[in-house]
């Protein structure tokens, strides 16, 4: 059950973080991105070697057990160093294990010791042996050497140890995945009464128009109705686009945006280039470009009402 609830876990957090602003975000350092997608996969295969462990058929020291019990302790030394680098991803903060997690601490000073550095304990004086004829499934015994003390046996329930290391684990991602919920909520309350659909004028049609207008006359007034207009039009992918980054830090984290708004910006361009030049009216060109334009920006405010749409969810 508790693989289960670790691996939904990760499955949150992994949707959490490639929503388009955190992906964006986390992508400007990969670094740090490497790290989280890393820690992400070896939290789960490593969880998946402890859940084929526990479904072993039974077996002693004779039949393969030393193999088993040396992979099982790394990987619980894996999946705690997983999580420990996911917190440093995401929030550049180390967990302190020992501190905060004593029963997780015991148990990376249990593989440690047991396959870690035996030949090498702690401050090189002591050393570790695992009992063969103890092991099975379930348990085995360490027995420690000391230099100036008789050796030392310590029985070790691995059913303890794989159930506390997931509880404990679980509470950490847990802990992970609400605050990443929390910034996400902060967020998404800061601009959910402000409509990114508002941006754009109800007199838009009207504006597209008057370009269409000006392409059948040169008339001096008509186009300047036109020049007017494209100014306007400007305007309004001006401030769709500072909307944009002050909730995404950057239209490129969104991939539509970060096609269509430079599409747009280069057809009015276009457009004013044909106007300086005087060939606007009566121009294949001008109304190829204005087609275009007006096909696209219905697409930018279908874009724009679905993240309206997508900020007045809850997370």
């Amino acid at each position: 059950m508790l693989e289960l609830m670790i691996q939904k876990i990760i499955s949150e957090i992994r949707d959490s973080t490639n929503k388009p602003r955190k992906q964006f975000q986390l992508l400007s350092n990969l670094v740090s991105w490497n790290k989280l997608c890393a820690s992400m996969d070896t939290i789960e295969d490593s969880e998946l070697a402890i859940d084929n462990y526990i479904k072993l058929p039974s077996f002693d020291g004779f039949t393969g057990g030393y193999l088993f019990i040396y992979g099982l302790l790394q990987a619980l030394y894996l999946q705690q160093d997983a999580v420990n680098h996911l917190s440093q991803a995401l929030f550049n903060e180390n967990i302190d294990y020992k501190k905060k997690y004593p029963e997780i601490y015991k148990i990376r000073e249990l593989r440690n010791n047991a396959i870690g550095h035996p030949t090498n304990c702690g401050d090189g004086q002591s050393f570790c042996v695992i009992s063969r004829i103890s092991i099975q499934n379930n348990s085995f015994s360490i027995c420690h050497y000391f230099p100036n003390k008789d050796p030392k046996f310590e029985d070790v329930d691995i059913n303890l140890v794989i159930s506390t290391q997931s509880s404990l684990i679980k509470t950490i991602l847990e802990r992970i995945i609400n605050e990443l919920k929390m910034e996400e909520n902060n967020h998404r309350h800061k601009f959910n009464s402000s409509q990114l659909a508002s941006i754009v004028p109800n007199s838009l049609d009207y504006h597209i128009s008057k370009l269409y207008e000006g392409m059948h006359s040169p008339d001096y007034n008509k186009l300047t109705l036109v020049k007017m207009n494209i100014d306007v039009l400007n305007r309004v992918l001006v401030d769709v686009t500072k909307s944009i980054e002050e909730r995404f830090n950057s239209i490129n984290a969104i991939d539509e945006l970060k096609r269509l708004l430079p599409k747009l910006k280069y057809i009015l361009d276009h457009l004013n280039e044909l106007l300086q030049s005087n060939n606007y009216s009566q121009n294949i060109d001008s109304e190829v470009y204005v087609d275009s334009f007006q096909k696209e920006f219905e697409l930018l405010k279908e874009i724009l009402k679905e993240i309206d749409d997508d900020y007045k969810k809850n997370v």
